[in-house]
């Protein structure tokens, strides 16, 4: 019956932290069919000559992962300036795109572990696409990152998946998602396509890796009122803090083989503390009075 409702929990953390990306599957759309819950803003001098490869920088397609549709990011040409203006895609709260889009943050219920996603890539030339997780607290601290290269022609849908970075201690707050047809102040050709499915944010449970098994990783003080000190005997680690749900809350980077995580802001508990160097992950429960 345990193993049954923690399968339960842990399903249910999944599917949550899915759903944490709006329109995930670029399914539902505006009452001007502008794709829901995604876009981007560009600017022009009202003297500029503007050629869209298409009738904008992200359109619906058909030719989907799964389910009816999914985003295609297309470039275009300025002939004002001779610059090719790059095609790019961000998530935003709002089913109307309303902001600029490197300002554009999605709320976050829980600590998210790496970017996901499907796609197809049609580069001309030696053009590159780039898709980027960044992960803030709630004063807009960056917490950590993760930017995925796409290169060389990929005809078929394929899955491209990276974790995320975390540089600083912090609770997630927001999550920046951004798809874009060229890497940030690399050039771009006109014609390059770049389409996109299945967009998810997904976490590493608590009880999916198996821990060594010998005292590699000490917590003190236990039971922990403020802060937890956690030490590990090898350089840096990753550290990731679960409730009993199997749900991560707090996820951060130790290094020099210590790390002091201030908990006070978590509710009196158990939960459990996850490290990993690389190599072997070390599981320990904790209680915070």
């Amino acid at each position: 019956m345990k193993k049954n409702l923690l399968y339960i929990s842990l399903l249910f953390s999944c599917t949550m932290l899915k759903a944490q990306v709006p329109n995930p599957g670029f399914e539902y759309f505006n009452q001007d069919f502008s794709v829901s819950n995604w876009g981007n803003v560009y600017l022009f001098n009202g003297t500029d000559s503007i050629v869209l490869d298409g009738y904008s920088f992200y359109t619906p397609t058909s030719d989907a992962h799964s389910g009816q549709t999914a985003i295609e990011l297309h470039n275009a040409m300025n002939f004002t300036t001779g610059d090719v203006v790059v095609g790019a895609i961000s998530a935003d709260t709002d089913s109307v795109f309303s902001a600029w889009s490197m300002f554009e943050n999605v709320p976050l219920q829980t600590a998210p572990d790496h970017l996901g996603f499907y796609y197809k890539y049609f580069p001309v030339g030696s053009d590159t696409a780039m898709a980027t997780l960044a992960v803030y607290d709630i004063n807009g601290n960056l917490l950590g990152d993760v930017h995925i290269v796409i290169s060389g022609v990929t005809s078929t849908y394929t899955y491209a998946s990276a974790p995320i970075n975390y540089i600083s201690v912090g609770f997630p707050a927001t999550a920046f998602i951004n798809f874009s047809n060229s890497i940030y102040g690399a050039p771009a050709n006109f014609g390059t396509r770049f389409l996109i499915d299945d967009v998810e944010i997904n976490p590493v449970t608590a009880v999916d890796e198996k821990a060594k098994g010998d005292d590699a990783m000490q917590l003190f003080p236990n039971p922990a009122k403020d802060h937890l000190t956690v030490m590990r005997n090898t350089k840096d680690f990753s550290f990731y803090i679960y409730n009993v749900e199997g749900q991560p809350i707090l996820i951060g980077l130790g290094s020099g083989g210590t790390v002091t995580i201030p908990v006070g802001n978590l509710s009196p508990g158990i939960y459990i503390m996850k490290t990993s160097d690389g190599k072997g992950v070390e599981r320990r429960t904790f209680v915070v009075e």
